[in-house]
């Protein structure tokens, strides 16, 4: 009789050790899924700041392309040369203060 008890023992502590095995495990994934979570919503945050800078970046590059088309034209080179050599066109009437 002592060998079906012993058993029934062994039987009963294996499912204690595996029942305490699942419950370690399951909180072991829950924390893991609460990390990944929160990672992903740095990630996302991070994106979305990227995608930001990313919009402002091209709306720079195309302030520059229009002042490098702006830099090529004849109204850039007149205005430069009216105010860093004080040119004046033919017709223009000077005034100047007493």
């Amino acid at each position: 009789m002592k060998k079906i008890s012993g058993s029934k023992d062994k039987r009963r502590s294996g499912r204690f050790y595996i029942v305490l095995m699942v419950g370690f495990l399951s909180v072991v994934m829950a924390m893991q899924l609460v990390s990944l979570h929160h990672k992903s919503e740095q990630y996302m945050a991070r994106e979305k700041a990227l995608e930001e800078e990313l919009r402002d970046q091209k709306e720079r590059q195309q302030e520059l392309i229009d002042y490098e088309q702006y830099t090529k034209s004849e109204e850039y080179t007149r205005n430069t040369a009216k105010s860093k050599l004080g040119l004046v066109s033919p017709n223009e009437i000077i005034f100047r203060e007493r």
